[in-house]
Protein backbone atom coordinates (compact mmCIF):
# COMPACT_ATOMS: atom_id res chain seq x y z
CA UNK A 1 0.00 0.00 0.00
CA UNK A 2 2.49 2.50 0.85
CA UNK A 3 4.63 1.62 -2.17
CA UNK A 4 1.80 2.14 -4.54
CA UNK A 5 1.00 5.33 -2.87
CA UNK A 6 4.91 6.38 -3.06
CA UNK A 7 4.91 5.46 -6.47
CA UNK A 8 1.77 7.53 -7.38
CA UNK A 9 3.50 10.72 -5.44
CA UNK A 10 7.03 10.17 -7.27
CA UNK A 11 4.84 10.04 -10.67
CA UNK A 12 3.26 13.58 -9.62
CA UNK A 13 6.48 15.22 -8.66
CA UNK A 14 7.21 14.98 -12.27
CA UNK A 15 4.34 16.52 -13.96
CA UNK A 16 3.98 20.15 -13.75
CA UNK A 17 0.37 20.76 -13.01
CA UNK A 18 -0.30 17.38 -11.45
CA UNK A 19 -0.26 18.01 -8.31
CA UNK A 20 -3.55 18.68 -7.42
CA UNK A 21 -5.49 16.03 -9.28
CA UNK A 22 -2.99 13.19 -7.37
CA UNK A 23 -3.78 14.93 -5.02
CA UNK A 24 -7.07 14.43 -5.69
CA UNK A 25 -7.26 10.96 -6.96
CA UNK A 26 -5.08 10.23 -3.59
CA UNK A 27 -8.30 11.28 -1.20
CA UNK A 28 -10.77 9.28 -3.45
CA UNK A 29 -8.43 6.55 -3.37
CA UNK A 30 -8.18 6.03 0.84
CA UNK A 31 -11.78 6.58 0.69
CA UNK A 32 -12.21 3.80 -1.91
CA UNK A 33 -9.70 1.89 0.00
CA UNK A 34 -11.47 2.17 3.56
CA UNK A 35 -14.66 1.67 2.03
CA UNK A 36 -13.84 -1.37 1.11
CA UNK A 37 -11.70 -2.73 4.21
CA UNK A 38 -15.10 -2.23 6.18
CA UNK A 39 -17.50 -4.42 3.57
CA UNK A 40 -15.05 -7.28 4.25
CA UNK A 41 -15.32 -6.73 7.73
CA UNK A 42 -18.99 -6.69 7.51
CA UNK A 43 -22.17 -6.00 5.18
CA UNK A 44 -22.67 -3.24 3.84
CA UNK A 45 -24.34 -0.05 5.69
CA UNK A 46 -25.79 3.38 4.80
CA UNK A 47 -23.11 4.64 7.57
CA UNK A 48 -19.78 3.37 5.08
CA UNK A 49 -22.03 4.31 2.08
CA UNK A 50 -22.36 7.77 3.42
CA UNK A 51 -18.89 7.76 4.24
CA UNK A 52 -17.33 7.19 1.06
CA UNK A 53 -20.05 9.86 -0.56
CA UNK A 54 -18.75 12.35 2.17
CA UNK A 55 -15.13 11.92 1.32
CA UNK A 56 -15.51 12.18 -2.50
CA UNK A 57 -17.57 15.74 -1.73
CA UNK A 58 -14.70 16.07 0.72
CA UNK A 59 -12.09 15.78 -2.34
CA UNK A 60 -13.96 18.20 -4.62
CA UNK A 61 -13.93 20.59 -2.26
CA UNK A 62 -10.30 20.52 -1.79
CA UNK A 63 -9.81 20.50 -5.44
CA UNK A 64 -11.60 23.45 -5.66
CA UNK A 65 -9.37 25.31 -2.89
CA UNK A 66 -6.56 24.44 -4.08
CA UNK A 67 -7.04 25.30 -8.01
CA UNK A 68 -8.67 28.57 -6.99
CA UNK A 69 -6.25 30.44 -5.03
CA UNK A 70 -7.68 33.28 -2.78
CA UNK A 71 -5.71 35.71 -4.35
CA UNK A 72 -7.40 35.20 -8.20
CA UNK A 73 -10.61 33.77 -7.19
CA UNK A 74 -11.79 34.39 -3.55
CA UNK A 75 -15.72 33.03 -3.90
CA UNK A 76 -14.91 29.93 -5.57
CA UNK A 77 -12.05 29.40 -3.07
CA UNK A 78 -14.56 29.87 -0.03
CA UNK A 79 -16.92 27.54 -1.76
CA UNK A 80 -14.79 24.95 -1.96
CA UNK A 81 -13.47 25.32 1.50
CA UNK A 82 -17.26 25.52 2.90
CA UNK A 83 -17.78 22.16 0.80
CA UNK A 84 -14.59 20.77 2.30
CA UNK A 85 -14.55 21.00 5.70
CA UNK A 86 -18.19 19.93 6.79
CA UNK A 87 -17.79 16.87 4.37
CA UNK A 88 -14.68 16.13 5.95
CA UNK A 89 -15.75 16.38 9.20
CA UNK A 90 -19.12 14.37 8.44
CA UNK A 91 -16.25 11.60 6.54
CA UNK A 92 -14.17 11.63 10.02
CA UNK A 93 -17.38 11.37 12.37
CA UNK A 94 -18.54 8.45 10.17
CA UNK A 95 -15.09 7.08 10.23
CA UNK A 96 -15.25 6.87 13.87
CA UNK A 97 -18.75 5.30 14.16
CA UNK A 98 -17.25 2.28 11.51
CA UNK A 99 -14.02 2.03 13.79
CA UNK A 100 -16.32 1.01 16.52
CA UNK A 101 -18.84 -1.10 14.74
CA UNK A 102 -15.64 -3.11 13.58
CA UNK A 103 -14.05 -3.17 16.55
CA UNK A 104 -12.51 -6.88 17.51
CA UNK A 105 -9.43 -6.16 19.58
CA UNK A 106 -8.29 -3.70 22.48
CA UNK A 107 -6.15 -1.90 20.20
CA UNK A 108 -9.20 -1.32 18.12
CA UNK A 109 -11.56 0.42 20.41
CA UNK A 110 -8.37 2.60 21.91
CA UNK A 111 -7.81 3.16 18.36
CA UNK A 112 -11.97 4.63 17.71
CA UNK A 113 -10.69 6.36 21.14
CA UNK A 114 -7.80 8.47 20.07
CA UNK A 115 -10.01 9.35 16.66
CA UNK A 116 -13.01 10.35 18.84
CA UNK A 117 -10.73 13.15 20.64
CA UNK A 118 -9.21 14.01 17.73
CA UNK A 119 -12.51 14.63 16.27
CA UNK A 120 -13.87 16.45 18.78
CA UNK A 121 -10.69 18.67 18.70
CA UNK A 122 -11.31 18.99 14.61
CA UNK A 123 -15.10 20.12 15.17
CA UNK A 124 -14.14 22.48 18.08
CA UNK A 125 -11.76 24.11 15.73
CA UNK A 126 -13.77 24.29 12.65
CA UNK A 127 -16.81 26.07 14.88
CA UNK A 128 -14.87 28.56 16.33
CA UNK A 129 -13.19 29.17 13.28
CA UNK A 130 -16.54 29.82 11.51
CA UNK A 131 -17.42 32.22 14.41
CA UNK A 132 -17.29 35.73 13.29
CA UNK A 133 -14.90 37.83 15.38
CA UNK A 134 -18.15 39.37 16.92
CA UNK A 135 -18.91 37.08 18.99
CA UNK A 136 -15.32 36.26 20.10
CA UNK A 137 -14.24 37.84 23.56
CA UNK A 138 -12.50 41.20 23.05
CA UNK A 139 -8.63 40.51 23.86
CA UNK A 140 -9.22 37.70 21.45
CA UNK A 141 -11.05 39.23 18.65
CA UNK A 142 -8.12 42.27 18.77
CA UNK A 143 -5.53 39.37 18.00
CA UNK A 144 -7.62 37.17 15.58
CA UNK A 145 -9.80 39.66 13.03
CA UNK A 146 -7.70 41.82 10.89
CA UNK A 147 -11.01 43.65 9.40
Amino acid sequence: MRLALGKLQSVATLKVAAPFRIFHSSVILICGLRYGQILEKCRPTWINSGALIAGCINAIGLVMVGNFQVDHVKSLHYIGAGVAFPAGMVFVCLQCILTYKVAVSLLDHWTGHIRVILTILALISLVLSILPCSTLPKHLAEEQCYL
